[in-house]
């Protein structure tokens, strides 16, 4: 099953799953409400005013951005998420990898050409030519194409275990396999 949502659909989609007993093979989730912060634990409290059981959230992988997981695998990466940490007293997440890197991608294409005309800095987008090991996403580097889209970025899937969450995928960040099928997780 293959599911996208914001995290208070991803409740109710496992809430009623749990009501009807249905256990896909599989439910893999587009991250958003997913990847939301407070999703396990609306989804282990349950949500008793609208009357459905309290669902598992285990066994869902979820594609991520960027993991906590990741950071291990990257020196770059570690010293980063230790920076945010000490800052904003939290872990960082996705959203806060996605605009770090974004931001920091947009003060590179500024700097290239030291100008901020619009078109200079969209000619240095198009050229900016990030590897793998300058950035602390789980990626290949940072190379747009004529479409604008980063050909080099590629996914971290997450599956959500009693243990918390573990990178199943990509091979060289993975911290376990999947667990299959989807109900075997939730023990």
């Amino acid at each position: 099953m293959f599911a996208a949502s914001y995290k208070a659909d991803a409740v109710s989609t496992l809430q009623i799953m749990r009501k009807l007993a249905y256990s896909p093979p599989a439910l893999l989730a587009y991250g958003a409400g997913y990847e939301d912060p407070g999703y396990v634990a609306a989804t282990e409290a349950g949500r008793p005013e609208c009357g459905l059981p309290a669902p598992n959230p285990y066994g869902v992988i979820t594609r991520v951005a960027w993991s906590p997981d990741v950071e291990g695998q990257r020196a770059i990466a570690r010293k980063v998420a230790a920076l945010f940490k000490r800052r904003y007293g939290t872990e960082m997440t996705s959203k806060s990898a996605r605009g770090f890197t974004a931001m920091l991608a947009l003060a590179q294409a500024i700097d290239d050409p030291g100008s901020t005309d619009p078109a200079k800095i969209q000619a240095a987008l198009r050229q900016l030519d990030v590897t793998a090991s300058q950035t602390i996403m789980p990626w290949a580097g940072i190379r747009f194409d004529r479409y604008g889209q980063n050909t080099r970025a590629q996914v971290v899937l997450e599956q959500k275990t009693p243990r918390g969450d573990i990178v199943v995928y990509p091979k060289a960040f993975a911290k376990g396999q999947a667990i299959w099928p989807h109900k075997r997780a939730q023990r």
